[in-house]
């Protein structure tokens, strides 16, 4: 019987490139074990980038991201119609999508990135950490109020291309630690902060962030 992936663990770490300025980095079974797959064409075609060679790379790594997240590709395998795996999918780089098209891959979901809103009833609250811009909704009122103290950046000023490249959403790492304040009439407002944030008044319970270990991004948003 041809090999398959059924039922084997997620328990391979790789990264591909989701833009220009950032590395999303997922766990994946081990697909160069089924026949008609190898690491050369997950590296050549797709842009895997192993767990050996993250580190080389000068770019932010994100581990876990809703957004933004990289084009998945499949490919119908030899096996396909035997007792082997049929199919195989899984992402591709971004700049990786003709050369994977030309190896027989085919585009299954595309690629999106992050939505900056600056209006409105809710905004794009955003907290820059580990090299990445961590973003969330706020409500615009909270966020008129709360953003010097917590260190929000504000989403009018994330302008350049590098700068929304860098943008995540709903990352496992880096993710920023949370902080609560305690309001009038006994609820409570609760945020994440800026990793050096002290804001005055009845703040507690700042938790720490979850760190990649990125390299600092350079001014204007990396390169």
């Amino acid at each position: 019987m041809a090999p398959t992936q059924r039922g084997k663990k997620r328990d391979v770490t790789v990264g591909v490139k989701v833009n220009a300025n950032l590395i999303y980095v997922f766990t994946t079974k081990n697909l160069s074990g089924i026949p008609g797959v190898s690491d050369a064409d997950l590296v050549g075609q797709l842009g895997h980038i192993a767990a050996t060679a993250l580190g080389a790379n000068a770019l932010p790594k994100v581990l876990g991201a809703n957004a933004p997240s990289p084009p998945r590709v499949s490919k119908k395998l030899a096996t396909a119609g035997t007792a082997g795996q049929g199919s195989v999918g899984t992402f591709c780089a971004y700049d990786k999508l003709g050369t994977a098209r030309a190896a027989g891959w085919s585009l299954s979901k595309a690629g999106r990135g992050v939505a900056i809103r600056s209006t409105g009833k809710s905004v794009t609250a955003a907290v820059e950490i580990d090299g990445v811009i961590y973003c969330w909704p706020l409500n615009s009122t909270d966020h008129a109020s709360y953003a010097e103290s917590l260190g929000l950046k504000a989403p009018a000023s994330i302008t350049s291309e590098a700068e929304k490249n860098r943008c995540v959403t709903g990352a496992t790492a880096p993710k920023p630690g949370r902080i609560s304040l305690r309001l009038e009439g006994g609820s409570t407002f609760s945020s994440y902060c800026k990793p050096d944030a002290a804001p005055e008044g009845e703040w507690f319970g700042k938790s720490s962030p979850f760190l990649y270990g990125n390299a600092t991004a350079p001014a204007g948003g990396g390169t």
